[in-house]
């Protein structure tokens, strides 16, 4: 019996039958796998890369109201917006090179949407790990969005602790609403946290802040910030999030 289910195996990834599938249903090498994935992400690829050279630099950003109605009816049962990082938004299109130095412990880097962490540009050679699978979902993800939030962040101060004194850190971002349709910036608005006065708690006063401290401190503004983009967004574009 066991000879037999060997055979089974063997042939059913022999060169005369269709070949062995790999990653989810799809056959052929790595490399071709990939190249698939790329190729079928392609309207994700151009409208992100669309979005990416339009947004110009924070100075010249301005506040711009969200045309709301139009927004909620196109959404429909899924008022959700699809949510990038500039970082992440540079990283997909393949232009590492004009990612921002303005972040703290990766507090801007937490915004990201999870399917997104580690996609890269539209060419086999910028993807450090070859992933046509996290690709694809990353793809399905964005065509579940009609809209998507930039989170454009401008400045980051870090907290300042030693003796008794205590400054607390602070982030601000522009908040860029686009509708992935056609890449269109439909609305726009600032956001910005600091840290909590309940932080003061958890800091060693001589020689600056303990780890324990620090660590504390990053969370705080993260999940300060957090809610304040939350916040933001809903009130700008009615109850999307």
């Amino acid at each position: 019996m066991k000879t037999i289910w060997i055979s089974v195996l063997i042939l059913a990834c022999l060169p005369t039958t269709a070949g062995c599938k790999g990653d989810r249903g799809h056959a052929g090498s790595p490399a071709e796998r990939m190249a698939e994935a790329i190729q079928q992400a392609k309207p994700m690829y151009d409208t992100l890369a669309a979005i990416r050279k339009s947004i110009p630099a924070p100075t010249a950003i301005r506040p711009k109201a969200c045309p709301v109605e139009e927004m909620k009816t196109a959404a429909g049962q899924r008022p959700y917006l699809l949510k990038l990082t500039w970082n992440n938004l540079v990283q997909i299109t393949g232009e590492e090179k004009l990612k921002s130095d303005v972040d703290f412990g990766g507090v801007f880097a937490a915004l990201n949407d999870p399917k997104f962490d580690l996609v890269a540009g539209p060419q086999p050679e910028l993807w450090k790990s070859p992933d046509p699978n996290r690709l694809r979902e990353a793809f399905e993800r964005y065509q579940a969005h009609k809209f998507a939030a930039i989170i454009y962040p401008t400045k980051v101060t870090e907290p300042v602790a030693g003796g008794v004194s205590f400054t607390p850190g602070s982030a601000k971002a522009w908040l860029l609403i686009f509708r992935l349709e056609d890449a269109a910036l439909l609305c726009a608005a600032e956001v910005q946290a600091e840290n909590s006065d309940s932080v003061r708690s958890s800091f060693r006063r001589i020689d600056g802040m303990s780890a324990a401290g620090q660590a504390a401190v990053k969370d705080d503004l993260r999940n300060n910030l957090q809610a304040a983009i939350r916040e933001q967004l809903q009130t700008m574009t009615g109850g999307l999030q």
